[in-house]
């Protein structure tokens, strides 16, 4: 079992820039005639149109997949008659647009009628990712408490995202970890928390648990008991929040599981570009029908935490994504496309059984070593999956997919499966993820805030020189960008050991700055005898 199953360690190159630049290159392909000469100097802009260029077939986020042949047909005609849209459609501060801090004309219109399609009490466009909205339910939940929030506890899973994490440092509440259940220990695969975990939990810490947080679905398609878990959370007096980033198709279609905002959960956060056809950022916040929190205080939370000048273009995302579930043929012709074909990989391929149709999760034989496998797949066919693991490749098929990206998938994986370069791969290479058992038992809550502990005196040590140093910042590798170690934690050696490879590898590290690769940690020694400054 490990903490960090599925974090990208294991290959340099052209697949770690591919994952970086998760955007949205059907609409860039509209706006061609905007770069010029001068796109030379331009180094992401060209690294982005690279990237677009080699992608046969794509299962990775975002939702569209760079297909704009099948966006909701409105959309794809504004597209076509705007050739210029991406700059042309990039307005702000109009009147007639509304102001998304405050709307009062057509934004407070579209969002009633996002709450409509997605049948709750209200839905808020959020321009700033899940991060925002993960952020705003937990200091929603903070605004109900009327005393200090470092005296109330919050149950969050350990493997939850870093939002999740940052969003407790800022709010100040006292997290008490949660260990999640074991799906598959063979592929390192875990599910969401079980109901009995969190019950065990809420009874040891009630009264003064205030908020329930939960991961569901996970990243390869699992999806927890969330009407069971939002009963116990009432029988305790807790709110619940799920954060559903994954999970923004749910309950659109029979073959589908139901959302977490049809199973009586408070608050929900979904990132509607991960799984539906909005641009990267977008995403939304729903307060459910049966929420015990005002929509008043949960609109004062999302205006902390969003940006007062929102890109046009995210927002009209949005909006086209709600205009397009509300059609009821092209809705269904979209989620039966994505179920049809991921049922299709699942019957050709070998796959993890899971709760989702659309999160198909391959498993590869036991000598092949899934980060490789995965560079190869889009260096070598051109297909993007959304995350690598130890032994296994997981991809999001949407309705933006088609029968032959699925031929595509499956020649790949059959092609390298049996590549002589790829077998014996696995053991040869240097998986050092931190084991699950490190978390000491089903829960424990953490020693002190993490409001306390990122603001305890710090120094900037060398990563290479951190080994049993304590963290002052959360360090997550992305994606999934699940924290290997909050502040508070002690920084062991084969955690170094890790990030060092991480690094090697050339993955995205947040928490590790500059060429020395300096890590915030605690500072006990006297401020005469500090002699590391921040980098």
């Amino acid at each position: 079992m490990f903490l960090g199953a599925g974090l990208r360690v294991g290959h340099v190159s052209n697949k770690v820039i591919g994952r970086d630049r998760r955007q949205p290159y059907g609409f860039l392909r509209s706006v061609q005639g905007v770069v010029c000469a001068c796109a030379d100097n331009a180094g992401f802009l060209r690294a982005l149109q690279k990237c677009r260029t080699r992608i046969r077939a794509s299962f990775c986020c975002p939702g569209h997949h760079g297909q704009p042949e099948k966006l909701w047909p409105p959309l794809r005609e504004v597209l076509d008659r705007e050739r210029h849209a991406l700059v042309t459609l990039d307005l702000a501060e109009q009147p007639e647009l509304d102001n998304l801090q405050q709307p009062t004309g057509i934004l407070r219109a579209v969002q009633e009628r996002a709450a409509a399609v997605f049948d709750t009490v209200h839905t808020f466009f959020l321009v700033n990712g899940s991060t925002s909205g993960i952020l705003a339910a937990l200091l929603a939940v903070c605004s109900q408490l009327g005393q200090d929030p470092s005296r109330f506890y919050a149950l969050v899973p350990r493997n939850a995202h870093q939002s999740v994490f940052h969003a407790l440092a800022l709010t100040g509440l006292h997290p008490v970890y949660l260990t999640p259940e074991v799906v598959d220990s063979r592929y390192d695969i875990l599910g969401p928390v079980s109901e009995s975990t969190i019950e065990a939990a809420l009874v040891a810490f009630a009264p003064q648990v205030a908020v329930v947080l939960l991961t569901s679905p996970t990243y390869h398609g699992f999806v927890a008991n969330v009407r069971s878990i939002a009963a116990r959370c009432r029988r305790y007096g807790a709110w619940l929040v799920v954060d559903e980033a994954h999970g923004a198709h749910l309950g659109f279609s029979p073959e589908l599981p139901q959302s977490a905002r049809q199973m009586g959960a408070d608050l929900v956060v979904q990132s509607t570009h991960k799984t539906l056809m909005a641009l990267t950022q977008a995403a939304m916040l729903h307060v459910p029908c049966g929420s015990r929190l005002a929509v008043e205080d949960v609109a004062e939370a999302v205006r902390m935490v969003s940006s007062t000048s929102p890109n046009a273009w995210v927002v009209a995302s949005l909006d086209a994504t709600v205009a397009a579930l509300a059609d009821t043929p092209w809705c269904q012709a979209w989620f039966e496309r994505a179920c049809t074909l991921g049922q299709a990989i699942r019957r050709r391929l070998p796959t993890l059984p899971n709760d989702d149709a659309t999160r198909c999760c391959l498993l590869l034989p036991d000598d092949i070593d899934g980060f490789l496998f995965d560079a190869h797949l889009l260096d070598h066919y051109g297909v993007y999956m959304e995350l690598a693991g130890r032994a296994t490749s997981t991809g999001i098929v949407t309705g933006a997919n088609d029968a032959s990206h699925v031929a595509i998938l499956e020649e790949a994986f059959t092609a390298l499966t049996t590549d002589s370069r790829l077998r014996g791969t696995r053991e040869s290479r240097v998986h050092t993820l931190r084991p699950m058992d490190s978390l000491q038992g089903v829960f424990r809550a953490a020693s002190c805030t993490l409001r306390v502990s990122l603001h305890q005196r710090r120094r900037w040590c060398p990563l290479q020189h951190a080994a049993n140093q304590v963290a002052s910042a959360t360090i997550s590798v992305y994606p999934p960008g699940i924290p290997v170690v909050l502040p508070g934690e002690r920084i062991d050696p084969p955690l170094v050991s890790y990030l060092l490879d991480a690094s090697r590898c050339g993955c995205a590290i947040s928490g590790v700055h500059g060429p020395e690769q300096h890590v915030a940690v605690v500072d006990d020694e006297p401020p005469a005898t500090r002699c590391h400054q921040a980098p």
